[in-house]
């Protein structure tokens, strides 16, 4: 489990299958940059029918990805409010997980850095001194 920091409700976990997994079911993990790259995301109709489903918004819920990938449904899911807890056994695939994760925290301290620094405002425009008439 990674330390969740700021990310309390967001946690990834690897874990070593049972019984060594067939070749082919670890595939995707020699090709996970590119996958992630390339694998489009899910509509957000699916998290509305989810919801629909569920009869409760993801906002607040206690959430598992099963075959996380490399964290395209956690990030939504997570992106919709929902405690994310995401699973893969794939070490290939739970790096880029991983790595989206690290990623995407270092962009939210820059943009809350940014945030609160003090607006840059443009120097005063040249007044003339006083003159007395």
């Amino acid at each position: 489990m990674l330390p969740s920091g700021s990310d309390s409700d967001f946690r990834a976990r690897t874990s070593s299958p049972v019984s060594p997994a067939p070749p082919r079911a670890l595939s995707f993990g020699r090709a996970a940059a590119q996958y992630a790259a390339a694998r489009p995301g899910y509509p957000p109709a699916l998290f509305d029918t989810v919801e629909e489903l569920a009869g409760r918004p993801l906002r607040g819920a206690r959430t598992i990805d099963v075959g996380a990938g490399t964290g395209i449904s956690t990030r939504l899911l997570h992106d919709r409010g929902a405690r994310v807890t995401a699973v893969e056994p794939g070490p290939g695939m739970a790096e880029e997980l991983h790595r989206a994760r690290r990623a995407k925290r270092q962009s939210r301290h820059t943009k809350s850095e940014k945030d609160h620094a003090a607006p840059r405002r443009p120097p005063p425009p040249h007044r003339p001194d006083r003159t007395q008439p």
